[in-house]
């Protein structure tokens, strides 16, 4: 399972206040909650096997009405990732650390009072390279 699966199903699994379901891809009318992957992913470090550490950044956005609600579900999305210890995965590579960095934050708030909060992280991940991967 994709990296930006198994932390969208673990947040929906296991935070109790979300707004609705946690949805893969960019944010829009239809989809006011959602995770993606932000560019800026890098190799670390790697090894002559193949093995690799490397750092992928992500970000949660929910677009609300409502001040209140958007800071205490991206704060408790915060909380459970600072204290997150074991993420499933499908076995091709192994999370070893989640930064998140700045804590979540309002972004903007329209004119007609929608409100955008953001909630930035990193998953460090030690992936083994295939044969035939350019990465």
């Amino acid at each position: 399972m994709d990296l930006l699966e198994c932390l969208a199903k673990s947040i929906n699994d296991n935070v109790k206040q979300l707004p609705g379901k946690l949805m893969l891809g960019y944010i829009s009318e239809t989809k006011p909650f959602a995770i993606y992957a932000q560019p800026g992913s890098k190799v670390i470090s790697a090894d002559y096997d193949g093995t690799q550490l490397k750092e992928m950044p992500f970000e949660v956005a929910l677009s609300t009405n409502s001040l209140g609600q958007g800071d205490s579900v991206m704060w408790s999305i915060s909380n459970y990732l600072d204290n997150l210890t074991k993420l499933d995965t499908d076995g091709t590579y192994t999370v070893e650390r989640l930064d998140i960095q700045p804590q979540p934050f309002l972004s903007m708030v329209d004119v007609q009072n929608k409100s955008l909060f953001l909630l930035d992280f990193s998953v460090q991940i030690t992936a083994k390279r295939t044969q035939g991967d350019l990465n």
